[in-house]
């Protein structure tokens, strides 16, 4: 980040803290194409596209 952040720029005044980096991981419960990732960043905020896999199989009995 160009700047530090801090709590009271969100409007949090009850905690005293600021940060310069942040590491975010999540889990995404449908399967994606990695290979075709994309991520741009632009003005402060970084967006990333990951397209679905659309091929699946349909269980017949």
């Amino acid at each position: 980040m160009k700047r530090k952040i801090r709590f009271y720029d969100f409007g949090i005044t009850y905690y005293k803290c600021e940060f310069r980096t942040l590491h975010c991981q999540t889990r995404i419960p449908v399967p994606r194409h990695t290979d075709r990732m994309e991520a741009h960043f632009k003005k402060g905020i970084l967006e990333i596209h990951l397209p679905r896999k659309l091929e699946y199989e349909i269980p017949i009995e």
